[in-house]
């Protein structure tokens, strides 16, 4: 080998490694499309290049033979995948089945290759040439040879020009992609055509690999600046095409470039690339006016009578900040703005109707008042004999008359506080207070009206409880009322407990625990209990009795002082209701300091 041997060799195995390394590289991207395929393009132009270098430094006749003959998996490869290639950048070229039939000719091809010394239809001499310069085998081609180069340069002809068309058409980006592609590709076969007409000085000597080198680096410049692998125009085309927004993009000169198929429904059928912007938008001079404005941004347009769109306009540039066209998308909000009207109607009204209905509930429960106070006082003035001695059948009439204000008295106490509740014009005043001294009374008369119905009434206050705690006291006993009050009304036999404590939590909260052994929720009704006048099924519970205000009432109370509410309930057996309302700091030190004494 001459003096320019090892030099070539070098950029021989250089360049193999090079494509061997893009092979990898397209392997790992094989989800994207063209990359499978580009991966096996690079893999064979490393086995040519590898079969040359080693031609070259092959020490014998047959050594040299042999890899001369290796090259030929790549060479006969190549044109093939191209092809493949370029068709792929229009539709998936695996979905057409006559494509294996490309196949035929390179396996032949190989066949001929390593059975030419037998016939000579590829090489019909051979002979190793010791130039000055180089040592590499000198061949005559024969008549198969030639066939198989027609048919390889018809692949790649077909091929380049499917890119040279897809080139034609694509945005900047994908142009400038495409371009380097359709160099790369041609270089190593113009090197080749080169070499096939004896015009090179030096015999022996193919080209064409060296080609390759320069080949390779227009691939690695693709990969690098125009992200090849990581953005295929298929992938683009197919995501434009099922858009339901109208896609339009503009070179700089306002002519169309990209326009999709929900575009040409919108602004008809006739828009074609390379169609002036002004034109296709004629009809639309809302639009047209969105259109010609600097800058991006997004606007509501009207167009025609009653159709509404929202556009969007973007400016693009090729990446090195110069504007290569802009951006237009376009989708219809009609519809969208319709429903918004709608449910912004319904808002108000579900709101006015609220605000109503607690106006009413407000006034009503005023006005019964005043007639209930009445009612209530005349009541007991005739049952202590200020209007005259009553007999017995006049004093229980007087006592029925009595409980019934009374219980109507509650139900207008509970519309009040639901309606101020729902406003939220309830303010709580909280103050300090002896928890034991305050609910004394009301745990008294609770045991009373237990006794009445037959039955059990246990509470206890832990001692751990703070003496004095900061609470709205009017309301810590309405919720607890109301707890007692809901576990009289459905419990007919058995107990009622009610114990007071403190949580375990850091920092503790006071506890309210009420347990009855009445007849119980039904697991469907529990997310339902404390809606304002709600009540479960009367064959469900066995009581008909109640508004179903006295439980949305705790809740609302219990969220307004910063606590929760929790129940668990088993059919028949009874249920559990849990109120956890947190304490001030200065609460907790004494609970703290009780504990410890």
């Amino acid at each position: 080998m001459g003096s320019a041997g090892p030099y070539l060799l070098v950029i021989l195995v250089l360049t193999a490694i090079l494509h061997g390394a893009f092979a990898v590289y397209a392997w790992r991207k094989r989800a994207t499309t063209g990359a499978s395929v580009f991966g096996l393009i690079n893999l064979a132009l490393a086995i040519w290049l590898a079969g040359y270098a080693g031609e070259l430094a092959g020490p014998t006749f047959d050594s040299k033979l042999l890899w001369a003959q290796t090259e030929y998996f790549g060479i006969v490869a190549i044109p093939v995948l191209w092809f493949l290639f370029a068709l792929e950048q229009r539709t998936p070229a695996r979905t057409q089945r006559w494509l294996w039939a490309l196949w035929i000719m390179p396996a032949l091809t190989l066949v001929m290759v390593w059975t030419t010394t037998w016939h000579g239809l590829l090489w019909s001499t051979i002979e190793l040439v010791d130039a000055e310069q180089l040592a590499s085998l000198h061949v005559t081609h024969g008549l198969w040879f030639w066939i198989h180069s027609v048919y390889s340069y018809i692949l790649l002809i077909i091929g380049t020009s499917v890119m040279l068309i897809h080139v034609s058409r694509s945005s900047d980006l994908y142009r400038g992609q495409a371009s380097v592609l359709i160099i790369a590709a041609l270089l190593p076969w113009l090197a080749n055509i080169v070499y096939l007409a004896g015009l090179l000085p030096i015999r022996g000597l193919d080209p064409t690999p060296l080609a390759f080198s320069l080949s390779a680096l227009a691939f690695g410049w693709d990969i690098y600046r125009y992200r090849l692998l990581d953005l295929m125009p298929v992938a683009r085309a197919k995501a434009l095409a099922t858009m339901l927004e109208a896609v339009i993009v503009v070179d700089p000169q306002g002519r169309i470039v990209e326009v999709n198929p929900a575009a040409r429904s919108l602004l008809g059928p006739g828009v074609r690339v390379s169609d002036p912007l002004n034109q296709a938008l004629a009809q639309w001079p809302e639009l047209l006016a969105f259109a010609g404005e600097p800058g991006e941004r997004v606007a509501e347009l009207p167009m025609g009578a009653v159709r509404m769109f929202e556009a969007r306009r973007a400016m693009l540039s090729d990446g090195a900040a110069r504007a290569s066209g802009r951006l237009f998308v376009i989708r219809e909000i009609t519809q969208i703005l319709q429903s918004a009207r709608e449910l912004a109607r319904a808002r108000d009204e579900a709101l006015e109707a609220s605000r109503m209905k607690s106006q009413l509930l407000a006034k009503v429960s005023h006005e019964l008042r005043t007639p209930l106070g009445a009612i209530i006082g005349y009541s007991e003035m005739m049952q202590s004999g200020a209007y005259g001695q009553l007999t017995d059948r006049g004093h229980a009439a007087a006592q029925r008359v009595i409980h019934s204000a009374n219980y109507l008295s509650r139900l207008v106490d509970d519309l009040l506080d639901q309606a101020r509740l729902e406003a939220g014009r309830i303010r709580l005043d909280p103050q300090r207070i002896e928890v034991r001294a305050l609910l004394s009374p009301l745990l008294l008369q609770t045991g009373e009206q237990a006794r009445a119905a037959g039955l059990a009434f246990e509470h206890r206050i832990d001692p751990a409880v703070p003496t004095h705690i900061v609470i709205d006291g009017s309301r810590l006993q309405q919720i607890i009322v109301n707890l007692l009050n809901n576990a009289l009304k459905y419990t007919s036999s058995g107990e009622i407990d009610l114990t007071i404590d403190l949580t375990a939590a850091t920092p503790p909260d006071l506890r309210l625990d009420i347990h009855d052994t009445g007849v119980g929720i039904p697991p469907e009704a529990l997310q339902h209990i404390f809606e304002p006048f709600w009540q479960a099924d009367n064959e469900l519970t066995g009581k008909r009795s109640g508004y179903g205000l006295g439980l949305a009432i705790v809740a609302e109370l219990s969220r307004l002082m910063g606590g929760t509410v929790t129940v668990e309930s088993v059919v028949d057996r009874g249920s559990r209701f849990t109120v956890c309302l947190p304490l001030q700091s200065s609460e907790i030190h004494e609970a703290v300091s009780d504990g410890a004494s």
